[in-house]
């Protein structure tokens, strides 16, 4: 189901949802980047533990802009910070 949801592919072990983070041209910023699938909304989660199980939504509503969305997490962050994407259908 949650293949189904993000729009990849089972059979392929290429295709699927990843995470990645760079810093933006801006130095006190983080470029946070997935592939997208048409027809999908986004939301970006983060947690500062990961053993905490203490997600949360830290921006949503992000048509797909395939092939790849792109959020701008602005200004520095001070303990570790881990992202994880949530999908739906509209």
């Amino acid at each position: 189901l949650s293949e189904f949801l993000a729009g990849t592919i089972p059979t392929n072990p290429l295709s699927r949802l990843d995470v990645f983070l760079q810093p933006a041209p801006d130095e006190n910023a983080l470029l946070i980047q997935w592939p997208s699938v048409s027809g999908r909304v986004y939301q970006v989660e983060r947690s500062t533990n990961l053993l905490a199980d203490s997600w949360i939504v830290w921006s949503t509503n992000h048509l797909a802009t395939v092939p790849m969305n792109t959020v701008t997490n602005e200004g520095s962050v001070v303990a570790p910070v881990f992202y994880r994407i949530g999908v739906a259908q509209p």
